[in-house]
């Protein structure tokens, strides 16, 4: 990877400054001259070129007393032997620069990036270091794909609260995974090497988003093959968006209730039924499609009824709602919870389509099965 986060480092939180020895919380240089720049490190990978390094400022970390701190090894725009230590740091506010402009730095199926890097790989970098790749197997760039997706919406609910530029961030992320959707499908392998990346996975909320958005996203591909609807690429965009927000609700639910590892009690199942009207109230702000709206709203709606949270049925449903509320069921079953196994794909399938009567479009639904059984062995 590009960088490596540093273990233990309690004094490099954001908003904090670095302990010295002095009553001034400031970095010290190694003149003995303080630099007034403070947040984050990133420990730089030795594969760097010392070239590109240059210019950046470097730090190496120090401990005395039991405080870590942090020593400015190198300043900017200086000369930089070819011989550095392994264990240097970079500002992470010099990480956007520093990830366009190398090209170099090796990523791998291996890769576990976080933070601003994940976001980076996933939005503005994502053609260039994952898809257009050529160093990357198909299997690593869905590894990478899925695993830095979750981390964006990871941070959703890490954050508690929806800013604009987040929504920016879901907009690039969607229409990334409209090239990414089209590399699967060229791919005879594409279908089975996903399932293989999203079957049998803990449940968690953030990891569960992005596998609902890629299934929509191939099955309204496969939709749009069979001519049962027509999705352009703006609507397919619209679907992304709507299917990776579709959970963003449950930021708003009592964390004892969205993250208890046993079966919901009838009350608290209650409140988590308020998770789609929370999720509308949280994007309210964000001039979403109606598209996207509706699926946040209305993926819990049930074919012929008896779903929340409107309690809509059939063509009250939009294609939209349909597609979200097969994807969601779908990867519900057949992740891990603590309470339960996962459900294996024909499992699943099986149960869909003969004990689950009457909540799923069954076109669609006939269309999900037969893609998920192209070439695959799960």
């Amino acid at each position: 990877m590009f960088f490596e986060r540093a273990n233990n480092m309690k004094k490099a939180d954001s908003g904090q400054r670095v302990k010295t020895m002095g009553n001034e919380k400031k970095e010290p240089d190694k003149t003995g001259q303080s630099s007034a720049r403070t947040g984050k490190y990133l420990r730089v990978n030795p594969g760097i070129s010392p070239q590109l390094l240059a210019n950046y400022d470097l730090f190496k970390k120090a401990t005395l007393k039991g405080d870590e701190y942090y020593v400015l090894f190198h300043r900017k725009g200086t000369a930089l032997e070819a011989e550095m230590p392994d264990d240097l740091y970079v500002l992470e506010s010099d990480l956007h620069e520093l990830l366009e402009t190398s090209t170099g730095a090796k990523i791998s199926g291996k890769s576990r990036p976080a933070g601003k890097e994940a976001v980076l790989l996933i939005t503005d970098q994502y053609e260039s270091k994952i898809l257009d790749n050529y160093e990357l197997e198909l299997q690593e760039k869905i590894v990478l794909t899925v695993h830095c997706a979750s981390q964006v919406i990871k941070n959703f609910f890490g954050k508690g609260v929806l800013a604009k530029d987040d929504f920016e961030v879901i907009r690039n992320v969607a229409h990334n995974f409209i090239s990414f959707t089209d590399l699967l499908l060229e791919d005879n392998q594409g279908v089975s090497l996903l399932l293989g990346e999203l079957i049998g996975c803990d449940y968690q909320v953030f990891t569960h988003s992005v596998h609902v958005s890629l299934y929509s996203g191939i099955l309204a591909c496969e939709l749009k093959e069979h001519k049962m609807y027509d999705f352009d690429r703006k609507r397919l965009e619209n679907l992304f968006i709507g299917t990776l927000l579709h959970d963003i609700g449950k930021i708003l639910i009592d964390p004892e209730i969205r993250l208890k590892k046993t079966p919901l009690s009838p009350e608290e199942f209650q409140e988590i039924k308020k998770h789609p009207l929370y999720g509308q109230e949280l994007v309210s702000h964000a001039g979403l499609s109606e598209e996207s709206l509706d699926i946040i709203l209305h993926h819990h709606e049930k074919w012929n009824g008896g779903g929340y949270p409107h309690g809509l049925s059939y063509q009250q449903i939009t294609p939209f709602a349909r597609i979200a509320c097969i994807s969601d069921g779908f990867d519900a079953l057949t992740s891990k919870r603590e309470y339960r196994n996962a459900f294996k794909p024909f499992e699943a399938l099986t149960l869909m389509k003969k004990k689950m009567i009457g909540k799923f479009y069954q076109p669609y639904l006939d269309i999900f099965i037969q893609f998920l059984g192209r070439g695959t062995r799960y």
